[in-house]
């Protein structure tokens, strides 16, 4: 049997019921039973160990099951082609504080108005042309060429200021209702260009399934509530 590697594009994360993967070029989602899933440890290489005992009646993958995730570009044979099966960490567990949004609603410069609208333009423009993969392969590069922050380092209060001025803008261009890729895609980028260590997060839900993006420093939510996020686990943290 050969060794498999779940595909570079492609993320995945557990939930309560299923493992869901998220193929990013095209944007497909596919869940599949948990109890299946966990026997993938076997195959698919960094893959984590599921708890399954002797006596564990879920049915064990096979080699149809297998073909079945490569053909659908979920995982390959190729190792050049993939990359070990860890999962995505993003727990958000606060949001950032309202009075500090409001500090910069008198405050908006030049070089604010530029860099938002740059950053709108450009995630616009991306999404329509090529969807989602260059954009998480430009945060995912960026992400991993940065240095680890800790969170005791990072500057809560100048990021608040950036947010601020960023809502302010945002009605510019677009509202955030129904938006929230485009949204998160635009603020982490704009993060991004004034030095923020900002992570763009995509989280799913099943029964009924939903699928939801926002952006975070560390564990603090930037644009959305955390009772919203919370009812989402993470899929993609770049």
């Amino acid at each position: 049997m050969p060794r498999y590697f779940l595909s570079s594009d492609v993320y995945w994360c557990e939930t309560n019921d299923s493992v869901v993967f998220l193929n990013v070029p095209t944007g497909k989602y596919l869940a599949i039973d948990k109890s299946l899933l966990q026997h993938l440890a076997r195959f698919v290489d960094g893959w984590p160990q599921g708890s399954l005992s002797s006596t564990d009646k879920a049915e064990s993958c096979t080699p149809a099951n297998l073909d079945e995730l490569v053909a659908a570009g979920l995982i390959t044979t190729k190792r050049e082609a993939g990359k070990p099966a860890s999962a995505t960490s993003a727990r958000p567990v606060e949001v950032i504080p309202p009075a500090g949004l409001a500090e910069l609603q008198g405050v908006l410069g030049v070089r604010h108005r530029l860099s938002f609208v740059a950053c709108a333009v450009y995630v616009t423009t991306m999404l329509t042309l090529f969807r989602l993969r260059p954009l998480v392969k430009r945060l995912e590069l960026a992400r991993g060429s940065a240095h680890v922050h800790d969170r005791q380092h990072i500057d809560m209060h100048h990021i608040a200021r950036l947010v601020g001025a960023f809502l302010r803008l945002r009605p510019w261009l677009y509202t955030a209702k129904n938006h929230c890729l485009t949204d998160s895609l635009t603020l982490a980028i704009f993060l991004r260009r004034w030095g923020v260590p900002a992570t763009f997060v995509m989280g799913v839900a099943t029964k009924p399934f939903a699928a939801h993006a926002w952006v975070q420093v560390t564990g603090t939510v930037l644009n959305d509530t955390l009772e919203n996020v919370q009812a989402y686990v993470p899929i993609i943290a770049v």
